[in-house]
């Protein structure tokens, strides 16, 4: 995924911003009864408490059964709520209602690659430009269409779109990450580095950047300059057990032991959905000698990666 936020949940702005832009039906003088359940459900979801929005959006579709508002925006929290495959059909019917949207098909996109649904995917992105022209959404909108892109492996096009973002918003650390995710991807770590050298210099509070920095300098054999990437990662988000496992490796290649303990501990709850760190901490107990320790450690890199699979 290309973001560093939750590429679903779309701004309050943006939001709001595009309440009168989806409806199918004639304008109005005066809002509609029904539109106080509409803007209730806007609100509610964007204070995340998705369970209320449902239920407003669905009184919302009772009272305008015609409108493609209330399907689109109960996709939205359906989706939100995890509820992937009612979210789909919700799109369904409000790409039905105002087919000539292009706010629809994008998120509609996004929820069917969650549901590893890529072939439909990617008939609906096909056509998508065919509507109209995408330079008229808002950027918001086309970080999700990027972020499609890039999961369907398209590159050139999440790219292409990426540009048009930067044309219109320079100054986003965003789109500096989201191209070097690209060129990561594409093993193009020069490339990659770059791009994300330039998203850290217009954040700093980038952690996410940095800890992709750490990543690609990792791999190259430059431990101290990955370390520090990877420590400032950690103290942005210190919660973070990816962050937190391979600073501990980071920590185990240059001789810190003990250091390299001391962050891989922190991780270890994550440990069952995230294997890594108990073969990180079985090879960390390895180099400190503690024979017993490292075996439990790397029993239990089996016993979870058996899991998993």
């Amino acid at each position: 995924m290309l973001t560093c936020k939750k590429t679903a949940l779309l701004s309050v702005v943006l939001v709001l911003g595009s309440l009168g832009a989806l409806s199918s039906r004639p304008p109005q003088t005066s809002p509609a009864p029904a539109d106080d359940q509409l803007n209730a459900g806007i609100t509610l979801l964007a204070g995340r408490r998705y369970g209320e929005a449902i239920e407003a959006f669905a009184r919302f579709k009772q009272a305008a059964p015609q409108d493609a508002r209330g399907y689109f925006y109960l996709g939205m929290a359906l989706a939100e709520a995890g509820s992937l495959a009612g979210a789909a059909s919700e799109f369904e019917e409000a790409g039905r209602l105002a087919p000539a949207r292009l706010e629809n098909p994008i998120y509609q996109a996004n929820v069917l690659l969650r549901l590893k649904q890529k072939n439909r995917a990617t008939d609906l992105l096909d056509g998508l430009e065919k509507k109209g022209d995408v330079r008229q959404l808002a950027p918001a909108w086309l970080k999700i269409l990027a972020d499609d892109y890039f999961r369907l492996a398209k590159t050139e096009d999440a790219l292409r779109i990426l540009e048009l973002l930067s044309e219109r918003t320079p100054d986003d650390p965003d789109i500096d990450l989201n191209r070097g995710q690209i060129y990561v991807s594409l093993g193009r770590f020069d490339v990659a580095l770059e791009c994300l050298q330039r998203s850290l210099g217009k954040s700093r509070h980038n952690p996410i950047a940095s800890f992709e920095v750490g990543k690609i300098l990792y791999a190259q054999n430059e431990l101290s300059s990955a370390k520090e990437a990877l420590s400032a990662a950690v103290a942005q988000d210190n919660g973070n057990p990816k962050y937190l496992q391979k600073l501990g490796d980071a920590c185990l290649a240059l001789g810190e032991t003990s250091q390299a303990i001391e962050h891989l501990k922190r991780a270890e709850a994550s440990g069952p959905s995230f294997p890594e760190i108990y073969y990180s901490l079985g090879r960390a107990y390895q180099k400190s000698g503690e024979r017993a320790k490292a075996d439990e450690y790397m029993k239990k890199f089996q016993e979870a990666t058996s899991a998993q699979r």
